[in-house]
């Protein structure tokens, strides 16, 4: 079909159709990315491509429910240790990081040395002091101090870099985290390789790699962390986008019941 022929009727069509032969997730998702795609097309005033009103612009589709599947501490540690014994150091270090500080495994494997500067991890979204990374969907600036067990973790990493740079170009050793098989940074298909790992380990299906943002935040939650506190870390400029990964727990709501009317 000629994109300047999608109407608002195929587009329900076309939800519809991933409704219901697929999970509801993707009619979300993909319904949300057209729209995107759709603006692009309308805001380039030189090629329109025919394209005058957008079609996926008030959709009604279901929003999926947010996970709530989380790691435990406990969990944390057993892949770490499971990981060191396995010659998946680097996993190790990955997992510690985003569970520490509450970010995604795609923008930790991304880190590079210039992002460590006196024990600090340092990011900056306008590449002020010459650093290039930032974080994948908030693009948000972070800076803090790195706790005793990273910066543990680090001082094995700079061993490998230094041995990384006599074999690899500078454009592969610039990155903090590299393979421990292949010297090489991690691409995006990470998860398949960490997945095997938590599978040795025995950790259940319904805990994904991907999820140590929700889970970081809500370890800190647990220990009275406040939302203001919790944004800095995790680079978040509203409440509202903290939100999704906060989710209430009994652990809470005890701690504040017996503060407020005793045990």
């Amino acid at each position: 079909m000629s994109i300047a022929n999608v109407s608002r009727k195929s587009a329900r069509a076309f939800i519809n159709h991933f409704a219901a032969t697929e999970d509801g997730n993707s009619a979300y998702t993909l319904t949300k990315i057209l729209r995107l795609i759709w603006n692009v097309a309308l805001q380039d005033e030189d090629d329109t491509c025919g394209v005058e009103l957008n079609p996926w612009t008030n959709q009604r589709v279901a929003k999926p429910k947010p996970r709530k599947a989380a790691w435990t501490e406990r969990q944390l540690l057993d892949f770490v240790k499971h990981a060191d014994n396995t010659f998946n150091y680097t996993f190790g270090s990955m997992a510690l990081f985003c569970f520490r500080l509450c970010q995604r495994p795609g923008d930790i494997r991304q880190l590079k040395w210039d992002n460590i500067n006196d024990n600090h991890l340092r990011v900056d979204t306008e590449g002020l002091i010459n650093l290039d990374f930032t974080q994948e969907k908030t693009g948000a600036e972070c800076w803090f101090e790195l706790p005793k067990e990273l910066r543990e973790r680090i001082k094995w990493h700079r061993e490998v870099h230094e041995i990384a740079k006599r074999i690899r170009p500078s454009s592969i050793t610039d990155y903090i985290f590299l393979s421990d098989k292949f010297l090489q940074p991690y691409d995006r298909y990470y998860y398949h390789d960490a997945r095997k790992v938590m599978d040795e380990v025995g950790l259940p299906q319904s805990i994904r790699f991907g999820e140590f943002r929700r889970s970081g935040i809500s370890y800190m939650a647990d220990r009275d962390a406040t939302e203001d506190q919790m944004m800095a870390v995790t680079g978040h400029m509203t409440r509202e986008g903290l939100s999704p990964y906060l989710h209430r727990s009994k652990k809470r709501a005890n701690q504040i019941l017996n503060k407020v009317y005793g045990d």
